[in-house]
């Protein structure tokens, strides 16, 4: 029997996680564990972390709830870091605009010393 986890979809991927979260963790966590062991799509990752992060603490939680809780909060501040890095020197307009020619002359060094990226001649 194919589950939700299992979908080709992210979106199907991101609700059947937080629907596992929502009906509890220590009832879900090693069915949690073993499928964030594999998930590739980031969107998926941060919304299974978020649920887990946001779940209602237990009084007494198992070491496998303290072990997924500690990887949401690790795993959102990685991915809260990995968006700062790639945002800077982001134009949030670029694309709105077309795209402008190169003019390979102007991007010619001055120096007759330079470091290319493509092979001579």
């Amino acid at each position: 029997m194919k589950t939700s986890l299992e979908s080709f979809d992210p979106a199907d991927r991101a609700r059947a996680g937080r629907e596992l979260v929502g009906r509890g963790l220590a009832r879900n966590s090693k069915q949690l564990l073993g499928h964030l062991a594999n998930e590739f799509d980031d969107r998926v990752v941060a919304t299974i972390a978020r649920a887990i992060v946001e779940a209602p603490r237990g009084r007494r939680e198992s070491r496998r709830v303290t072990e997924l809780r500690a990887w949401a909060a690790v795993e959102l501040e990685r991915l809260e870091l990995e968006d700062r890095f790639f945002a800077v020197g982001r134009d949030p307009a670029a694309n709105d605009r077309k795209p402008q020619p190169v003019d390979r002359k102007a991007q010619t060094p001055a120096s007759p010393h330079h470091i290319s990226w493509r092979a001579p001649g």
